[in-house]
């Protein structure tokens, strides 16, 4: 009988000296709390119950389901997650959800809204723990009129005030303005986040004249690119030249004005009808040529000016490639994306093409030669004329359809969704994205989570998206 209480003393002792190795977070015990709780030299008490769990470290097991649109609910299963939900965070993509349910190996939770795509992380009593990716379905979206949509004509100010006469391109600086290239009037319009409208750069006049602000014209400029120190390239197509404004207002014209198409530097080169242009991550412009069907790259270093990829001969194709044997028909706009990848709108293939910037390759990513309307697979979906391209942060792209009047979704799987707008219908509507109407939508600019901006040209106005 001694022998027995000998031995469970010193199992006892043990196993207390175990506890008290593993609980730094606790601190040292050193008296009792009004409940009978231990407390610690921290001053943090703690029940017996929770005394024994520490080192117990919560673990995931499993997630389902794995995708599903706003409050869809999901089940967390896992071990030592406590039963206290004011001890456990969960986040989707970096919102926050909310609890519902849980006990110690359970945890039910509501997707929040607009999380989209990311992973599913959780914090349980103070351990972080990282979850699989949760794909965000898009259930909903909702557009309006930011500026604009009152007619065409003229005219600043906020409100029912505002005139643009067919906007085709925007980008937005480090300060939240849009800067709204206005075809017909030539000039840059500039809006503040608050939607006041004034003229940034152009007259309403054509012409090719630089200088300060109003005092430098445009000709027909059709695309626009900002650099991180809000300098902004404008591509303009019928002075067939790249111009540069700085952040003051000052325009100049940097490539372009020469007679014969070659590549060389700066002032000495001839660009014909330039269109989509991008900055790189190389310091470099990247400019689509829609009727020499090429892409010209523009070191901003020495301006010196190149063939990057694209073949001048014939009218255009659609051979996928290396850079220097592919054929692009009428490539119109450009963007970056991630990895080194451009993305163009190649209109008169109605198809979006791929440059690896890594590979010196071409690539279809979707479309067929065929023009017409059709979702899905990005093998068999259709495109009309898709004149403009944004990627959003987490990799999906918004595609400007606009000769069926709509914006179309492509997702990291390749799946085709029309997202805004009613096929092959030119109109004016706001409302749900499966009731709205547009009328040749061009220029996109995705601004993050789920929100882009939309030049609407023949409606004359910038519209918001937003996905729900």
């Amino acid at each position: 009988m001694v022998k027995l209480r000998v031995k469970s003393l010193v199992l006892a002792f043990i196993l207390g000296l175990l506890i008290w190795i593993s609980a730094p977070n606790y601190g040292n015990v050193d008296s009792y709390g009004s409940d009978g709780e231990l407390c610690c030299s921290e001053k943090v008490c703690c029940s017996l119950e929770e005394i024994e769990k520490v080192g117990l470290e919560p673990k995931i097991l499993s997630v389902s389901p794995l995708e599903g649109p706003k409050l869809s609910v999901v089940t967390i299963i896992g071990k030592n997650f406590g039963k206290d939900p004011e001890k456990v965070e969960v986040h989707f993509n970096g919102t926050s959800a909310k609890v519902r349910v849980m006990d110690d190996e359970t945890i039910v939770v509501e997707v929040p809204v607009r999380a989209f795509t990311g992973p599913i992380t959780l914090v349980v009593n103070g351990f972080e723990l990282k979850g699989p990716e949760f794909r965000y379905v898009v259930s909903e979206t909702k557009v309006s009129t930011f500026v604009g949509g009152y007619g065409r004509g003229y005219a600043n100010g906020n409100g029912t005030d505002i005139r643009f006469d067919a906007p085709m391109d925007l980008v937005r600086d480090t300060k939240g303005n849009l800067f709204v290239l206005d075809f017909y009037n030539h000039a840059i319009r500039k809006v503040t986040p608050e939607g006041q409208v004034s003229t940034f750069v152009g007259n309403g006049a054509p012409g090719d004249a630089d200088g300060m602000g109003t005092r430098a014209s445009f000709y027909f400029s059709e695309g626009l690119a900002i650099d991180n120190d809000d300098n902004i390239y404008v591509a303009d197509t019928g002075n067939h030249s790249i111009r540069k404004i700085t952040p003051s207002g000052e325009v100049s014209t940097i490539v372009g004005g020469a007679d014969e198409f070659e590549d060389h530097i700066g002032r000495a080169v001839e660009l014909d009808s330039p269109v989509g242009i991008v900055v790189g991550d190389d310091n470099a412009l990247y400019v689509t040529e829609i009727e020499e069907h090429i892409i010209r790259r523009i070191s901003l270093d020495d301006l010196k000016v190149s063939t990057y990829a694209g073949s001048r001969i014939g009218f255009g194709g659609d051979d996928d490639g290396c850079l220097e044997t592919a054929r692009f028909r009428n490539p119109y706009d450009i963007t970056m994306g991630d990895n080194g990848k451009m993305l163009v709108t190649d209109i008169g293939s109605h198809r979006i093409r791929s440059i690896d910037q890594k590979s010196g390759m071409v690539t279809t990513l979707a479309g067929s030669v065929e023009a017409g309307y059709e979702d899905g697979d990005r093998d068999r979906v259709k495109f009309r004329t898709p004149s403009s391209i944004a990627i959003g942060k987490d990799g999906t792209v918004f595609i400007s359809d606009s000769e069926n009047n709509c914006i179309r979704q492509m997702d990291s799987n390749g799946m085709v969704f029309t997202i805004a707008g009613t096929p092959d219908t030119s109109g004016y509507k706001n409302g749900p994205g499966n009731k709205a109407q547009f009328a040749r939508p061009n220029g996109i600019l995705s601004v993050g989570k789920g929100e882009f901006y939309l030049a609407d040209r023949d409606n004359h106005a910038i519209r918001k998206v937003i996905l729900m």
